[in-house]
């Protein structure tokens, strides 16, 4: 009795672990203190909803992301080389925390 409950144990790990492995999300963060669960996965426009709700209620006015190309030149110009990588570091870290591993509402208020 007591063998077969550790192998039904070791065998429902395993599938959990499989699944995890090939759904390619992670059930909960594992690279940070506490296991807190997620709240889902936030990629592309999601990341900028979910910003806009937790920081401003959604009041927020959002420009089009479409822009022609003068004004899209001009604003490249603008852009020093250090001013330039500061802003892509900032995006990575909220995309690779909210995107890649999936994040809670909570750490998404701390961009805010």
């Amino acid at each position: 009795m007591k063998n077969s409950c550790f192998w039904s144990t070791v065998a429902l790990l395993a599938i959990v672990l499989c699944l995890e492995t090939v759904t390619g999300t992670q059930l909960y963060k594992v690279n940070e203190v506490g296991n807190r669960p997620i709240h889902g996965h936030f990629c592309g426009n999601h990341i900028m909803e979910a910003y806009d709700s937790m920081c401003y209620s959604g009041k927020r006015k959002r420009r089009s992301s479409s822009m022609d190309e003068k004004e899209a030149l001009s604003f490249l110009h603008s852009q020093t080389p250090r001013s330039a990588n500061n802003r892509v570091s900032r995006s990575t870290d909220i995309v690779e925390e909210c995107c890649t591993e999936g994040c809670h509402y909570e750490e998404i208020s701390e961009y805010c």
